[in-house]
Order: structure tokens, then C-alpha cells, then sequence
């Protein structure tokens, strides 16, 4: 009988306090698994890269605000339709 051994890498942890993780805190988690750039590319690489990472970054953000925004309307719908409209100032919509 053989045993295996897997790597999982390193591991990374953030905390907040009092809320959850912003879109942006979220939008960096994707990134840093989505984008690298060795150090070693050239400069101009390295700058193009950094551009088009600021641009997904920008489009990531953007999408998870909206989709924040959606399920805190779907949030009031539900609230609403079963008599709980004095939680609706929470979702801060």
C-alpha cells in the first residue's frame, strides 16, 4: 500500500470587521489568481501587463457591485412579500 502526498500551496487569509469582503477585496482574491507577470519580463511587458490587469480589475468590480445590487433588490422583494419591510433600511439600497 503506497501513500500520496499533495501540495496545496500557500494560503492566504484576510479579514474584515463588521461586514464581509468588498468587491474590491474580492476583485484582488480573482486577480491574484488569474494575472501573473514573471519579474524577470521586460519593462514593457511588465507595463502592458500592469495595464490590462488595472482593466480587469476595473470590470471585475464593477460586475460584483451590480451583482450586490441585485441580490439586495431580490432581498427587498422577499422581505417585502413576507411582511419584513422594517428590515429593508439594512440593505442599505
Amino acid at each position: 500500500m503506497s501513500e500520496g502526498l499533495a501540495t496545496l500551496g500557500s494560503i492566504l487569509i484576510e479579514t474584515t470587521t463588521r461586514g464581509g469582503a468588498s468587491p474590491e477585496m474580492i476583485a484582488e482574491r480573482a486577480l491574484k489568481r488569474i494575472f501573473t507577470v514573471a519579474e524577470t519580463a521586460p519593462a514593457p511587458i511588465r507595463e502592458q501587463a500592469q495595464m490590462f490587469e488595472d482593466n480587469i480589475r476595473r470590470v471585475l468590480v464593477h460586475y460584483m457591485e451590480e451583482m450586490v445590487r441585485a441580490d439586495r433588490r431580490t432581498l427587498a422583494y422577499k422581505f417585502t412579500e413576507t411582511g419584513h419591510e422594517a428590515l429593508l433600511p439594512l440593505l442599505e439600497i
